[in-house]
């Protein structure tokens, strides 16, 4: 955890300090919490600059028109710094403390659960997480306000705290509330995560359903189906004009057309006007976009969603596994190329990225250029194997292989709905989360992997400190 606190102070605190350019999306979490810039020149707001500060202004309808949990922390963020300081500035570093602490949070738990585990284990389990989740390319966002981070915090507290219960051979007590009350904080944090709840809900569940006390495992029931309420109530409200429709708009016009040989023809099989092939490559935010046009907007919808764009796909095999190879070579890329890291007094170019601590992501980048969905394949297939054949057949044993195969089954529903859903430019930040899950099962691999050798085949299979 020191060591973690050095990176992250070495990265967020101490000049040049880093963070994640504004793409357009801060004022979604900033009206809500309380906060404006402190500028309207368009270049210094948005892209090439990072903001060092915003203004302390009235804070607009919580939790606004874009739901999040990541509104919650930056309003900790605002009242914190209102406590210790009169002036009306945010310091975007306090941001940085919330976020390090619940990523410190994290390491403290996971330490608990690996607490069985030999010397050698542990200091794998804790470095190679350490060394992964200090990477620029998680850190940046912690100076910003971007759901993508209550995303990944979230998910690492929840998992956590799993990972103790597997340790414990039960969740009940404060560890299961701990767990509900993370994973519903994780499913409010972005729209793509509304679809895991239900699948963190089966994981409570079976956690809760070794060795439990009945009191615990009917709360646990309940903890459950409030969760899945929670998960489909939040998807209920996403705000369908700024999000779920302008995804849908990029899916056609930003991937599907642009790739076509015959968009007029693909259009007319979508059950569109071919005459809107010319408006391919258009962005939802350019200013000749024709979402702005009403009449569009009532016939582009009523005709497509979804569904309709997947059975395009599915008819098209290749086509399908065309973009799919394209999102798994994005999906290695944990940083976004178009978001500078520096703000202007930096003194770098505009649209600098860092290049300290960026070890992990460059590793990850060149794994997405030698086939990235190659990659995303194997790993997911090896823990579907080590879960189902390779575990001892023990109580904990049997846990561990539970939770191996919610999560990898998590990380493909998170690819396919990112790879499908949206603009796959813009995909390794709504793949953040997918990088995670990728990084914990490897993690988890490896630890694994560590055990056998270091403590022969026979150990694993017998020794419950050793699963």
């Amino acid at each position: 955890m020191l060591l973690a606190a050095g990176i992250l102070g070495a990265q967020l605190f101490a000049p040049p300090r880093v963070g994640l350019a504004d793409n357009g999306d801060f004022l979604k979490v900033m009206d809500p919490a309380g906060l404006g810039y402190t500028t309207d020149v368009y270049e210094e707001r948005y892209w090439q600059w990072t903001l060092p500060n915003f203004t302390i202004v009235e804070p607009g309808p919580f939790p606004g028109e874009y739901r999040t949990s990541e509104t919650l922390l930056a309003k900790a963020a605002v009242a914190g710094s209102r406590l210790l300081s009169s002036s009306r500035l945010f310091d975007i570093r306090a941001m940085g403390i919330v976020h390090s602490v619940l990523f410190l949070a994290f390491l403290g738990l996971l330490g608990v659960a690996v607490a069985d585990l030999g010397l050698g284990a542990r200091l794998l389990a804790l470095g190679l997480s350490v060394f992964c989740f200090t990477d620029v390319g998680y850190v940046a966002p912690f100076n910003s306000f971007y759901s993508q981070t209550a995303s990944l915090l979230f998910l690492l507290l929840t998992l956590a705290t799993a990972a103790i219960a597997i340790r414990r051979g039960k969740l009940d007590g404060w560890l299961l509330l701990a767990y509900f009350g993370f994973a519903a904080l994780f499913v409010c944090s972005k729209p793509q995560e509304s679809i895991q709840g239900p699948l963190l809900a089966l994981l409570g569940l079976r956690l809760s359903g070794v060795r439990g006390r009945g009191a615990w495992r009917r709360l646990a029931g309940v903890a459950a189906a409030s969760l899945c309420a929670i998960s489909f109530w939040y998807y209920a409200v996403i705000p369908r004009r700024t999000i779920s429709e302008v995804g849908l708009y990029h899916t056609v016009f930003m991937e599907l057309l642009p790739a076509s040989r015959e968009p007029g023809r693909d259009l007319s099989d979508l059950g569109l006007d071919p005459g809107l092939a010319r408006f391919s490559g258009v962005t939802a935010y350019e200013k000749n976009t024709p979402l702005a046009d009403p009449a569009f907007r009532a016939a582009f919808f009523a005709r497509i969603g979804y569904g309709g764009v997947l059975r395009f796909y599915l008819a098209r095999p290749g086509r399908f596994m065309q973009r799919l190879r394209l999102a798994g070579q994005r999906a290695f890329q944990l940083r976004p190329g178009n978001l500078a890291n520096f703000d202007r007094q930096s003194g770098f170019p505009p649209g600098t990225l860092s290049r300290r601590f960026d070890a992990w992501s460059a590793v990850r980048a060149r794994l997405g250029g030698a086939g990235g969905l190659l990659w995303v394949v194997l790993l997911l297939a090896f823990n579907g194997v080590a879960a189902f054949r390779l575990l001892p057949r023990t109580e904990r044993g049997r846990l561990v292989r539970d939770v191996l195969a919610i999560v990898s089954l998590m990380a493909a529903v998170e690819f396919l709905v990112c790879s499908l859903a949206d603009y796959l430019g813009d995909v390794s930040r709504h793949l953040y989360v997918l990088q995670a899950m990728c990084d914990l099962l490897l993690i988890a691999d490896l630890v694994w992997l560590a055990q056998i050798v270091g403590g022969g085949a026979s150990r694993v299979a017998s020794s419950p400190s050793s699963e």
